[in-house]
């Protein structure tokens, strides 16, 4: 099998499973009603041992109580047939404990797949009383507000991750400071580095006449600056740690040592060499540095209240179950896609045989 047929097989697996995960709750009984509690006639005497001879799939809980255990999944049947017979005046269900129905989970992705193939995505919804949305009618602009700022971000964060490895490693001094950014970033938590940059944003505010940027959705006015930066800032931080502990690997290389002694400048070294022996590395950080983006921009549609892709899955005002698995989908299929043109490109631009490139 070509190694073209297992990244396709690879993705869809990987979208199927997200697809499976998604709808988890669709086979969750919270609180079942697997217990019910009779009110038997005096008039009509009838004992729970000649109930169960009509249901045999019950089983009797509380002879006390009148109390009987139903099977998960047979409630409505049974208490339909419970109303039929003679001396069962009253029939109360009674709280079970929570559980997982592989036959509900079944018959739950099979409407859902239902539901997608008619193009019913669930519904976002706001406040209690408040108006209902298609989640389909919602999409285009929920994509065009996270991807605004995701793929740029995304790309920035490679290229600024890259070129700042690059200069760490031709400056000494340079390198030490950058490193030491480096080391804060990546104690700092996403969250952390939001709330950071909204502080940031607040103080230049105050000397300033108007809104200098925004640091939350206000109507249709979405936040840019903030969003992006912080999406850029942990694949930048995650390429910069790859690339520069590389470039350090291959100093130590001997044929660097070689380089030098044929009056080869670090600088040439570095770009001659080194570089094009580390952009395996590269390829190997690209997809958890996507990863890492995606949900930054989660994270931040949260905090800025930006109604995108990840402010509607998660946000208290829209929160929609249903439309979860739509979403996780989505990020999903972006992520994948990105991880395919990442392979795509590594094929081409990694040197495979990097020792003839040492001895050059």
């Amino acid at each position: 099998m070509t190694k073209k047929w297992i990244y396709i097989l690879s993705a869809l697996s990987a979208i199927i499973i997200i697809f499976l995960l998604g709808n988890l709750h669709k086979g969750i009984i919270i609180e079942p009603t697997e217990r019910l509690q009779l009110e038997l006639s005096v008039i009509t005497p009838i004992t729970l041992e000649e109930i169960q001879q009509h249901l045999p799939s019950i089983e009797i809980e509380n002879h006390a109580k009148n109390e009987i255990r139903v099977p998960i999944g047979e409630m409505a049947q049974t208490i339909q047939f419970l109303k039929v017979i003679p001396g069962v005046l009253d029939i109360k269900p009674l709280s079970g404990m929570p559980s997982f129905s592989f036959k509900q989970y079944g018959i739950g992705l099979i409407e859902q797949i239902n539901k997608l193939m008619k193009g019913d995505m669930g519904t976002v919804y706001g406040k209690p009383g408040h108006k209902e949305y298609a989640l389909a009618d919602k999409i285009p602009q929920m994509m065009q507000i996270s991807f605004s700022y995701l793929i740029p971000g995304l790309l920035l964060g490679i290229v600024f991750g890259f070129l700042f490895a690059i200069l760490a490693s031709l400056y000494k001094k340079l390198g030490y400071g950058i490193d030491l950014i480096h080391k804060l970033l990546m104690l700092l938590p996403d969250f952390v580095i939001i709330v950071l940059l909204q502080l940031m944003v607040i103080f230049i505010t105050r000397f300033t006449d108007g809104r200098f940027l925004l640091i939350a959705q206000v109507g249709t006015e979405v936040p840019f600056v903030i969003p992006l930066l912080t999406v850029m800032c942990m694949p930048s931080v995650l390429i910069y740690g790859a690339i520069r502990s590389a470039i350090m690997r291959e100093e130590q290389d001997p044929y660097i040592t070689t380089a030098y002694s044929k009056g080869l400048t670090r600088k040439q070294v570095l770009f001659r060499h080194i570089l094009r022996n580390v952009m395996e590395d590269l390829f190997a950080v690209l997809p958890r540095a996507t990863t890492a983006a995606v949900t930054s921009m989660i994270i931040v549609e949260m905090i800025c209240l930006i109604l995108g892709v990840g402010g509607y899955a998660l946000s208290k005002y829209f929160a929609s179950i249903d439309t979860m698995s739509t979403i996780c989908l989505i990020l999903a299929v972006f992520t994948i896609l990105m991880h395919l043109i990442f392979a795509w490109l590594r094929t081409k631009l990694v040197i495979h045989t990097g020792e003839a490139v040492k001895h050059e």
